[in-house]
């Protein structure tokens, strides 16, 4: 992401670590620091003007904090210190963007703060426009939501699929507990199924839960046992599916 940072003696163009560097060697201070209390269980930060405590993996410096911290540094009214993004910069979500993902991924601004590691307060204030600059970090949270969502439902559609094929493998004299599927490991899984929609465990998981095949890693483990081994594909993520 690309900002944009203006006060009256200056401008700086850069992304986030370019501008932090800036206003660190201007005032001296980063927007927080990590506090080293024996007594939190979590990694605690806390804002240079101990207004704020977060918990939070990561550092939760998002835009605004700079522009904030550099206005105090000179002792200026906050308006009078600025940070924009790019409008063409994609990564950067619109107000009315992020409360849509919000709600579309049924998380409350609590529940999208935490994730954050910013309080509720300044997602209200993203909504709201009230921050301009909503951190690149808060796309890729919806991201991995929606990857996760799509392998949900792939694993959804794994489990159908088996089942189905259950029902047709099901001769009276022959349960479908003596078959298995083959179900190999992360590295010959991702060769032979570089398009799969689902990660080996999953379908692993997928096969499992059905309840109708045992999941064997090689054709000499199936006759080991005496099963019947089935290689069946796992789903493909739909760009594959329509090619």
């Amino acid at each position: 992401m690309t900002l944009t940072l203006k006060w009256a003696n200056g401008t700086c163009t850069g992304d986030l670590e370019q501008v932090v560097s800036l206003v660190h060697a201007i005032t001296q201070k980063k927007p927080w620091r990590l506090s080293m209390g024996k007594k939190e269980a979590l990694p605690t930060w806390v804002k240079w003007d101990k207004s704020e405590r977060l918990y939070s993996d990561e550092d939760p410096t998002i835009a605004d904090d700079l522009a904030e911290l550099l206005a105090d540094h000179l002792g200026v009214p906050h308006d009078e210190v600025t940070i924009k993004p790019d409008p063409r910069d994609e990564s950067q979500l619109t107000a009315s963007e992020l409360r849509a993902r919000r709600l579309q991924a049924h998380l409350s601004k609590a529940d999208l703060a935490e994730m954050c590691g910013v309080n509720k307060w300044t997602v209200r204030n993203w909504e709201q426009g009230v921050r301009t600059v909503i951190p690149t970090r808060v796309m890729r949270i919806f991201q991995r939501i929606n990857s996760s969502k799509k392998e949900a439902r792939a694993s959804v559609q794994a489990e159908e699929a088996l089942l189905a094929l259950a029902q047709k493998n099901n001769p009276a004299k022959d349960g479908p507990e003596q078959y298995a599927v083959y179900a190999p490991g992360d590295q010959a899984y991702t060769t032979l199924w570089p398009n799969a929609a689902i990660s080996a465990d999953v379908w692993r998981d997928a096969v499992i839960e059905t309840g109708c095949f045992r999941t064997v890693a090689s054709d000499y483990e199936a006759r080991f046992m005496g099963l019947k081994l089935m290689t069946i594909e796992p789903p493909r993520t739909q760009k594959e599916q329509k090619s």
